[in-house]
């Protein structure tokens, strides 16, 4: 489980989330551009290295452009 918060989307197609593995304070920072639809790791998260987080992260957030909508906070969960 993680948790996505919204942290800017600009003029330029460009969304930016911190994602929190676990809802823990420790987080990463991801960018995602709205037309190309390729991601930027800004920081990764300290504690949860593992690229599963990461991985999620990206996942959740190209779900929320299929549905357009880009809430300022979005649990992501899998089983």
């Amino acid at each position: 489980m993680l948790l996505l918060k919204l942290i800017k989307i600009n003029n330029n197609n460009i969304v930016v989330y911190n994602y929190f593995p676990e809802g823990t304070e420790d987080y990463g920072t991801i960018e995602l551009d709205l037309v190309t639809k390729e991601f930027t790791l800004i920081k990764r998260a300290d504690k949860y290295k593992q690229t599963m987080y990461l991985m999620h992260a990206c996942q959740g957030l190209l779900r929320m452009l299929d549905e357009n909508d880009f809430s300022d906070t979005r649990v992501v969960a899998w089983y």
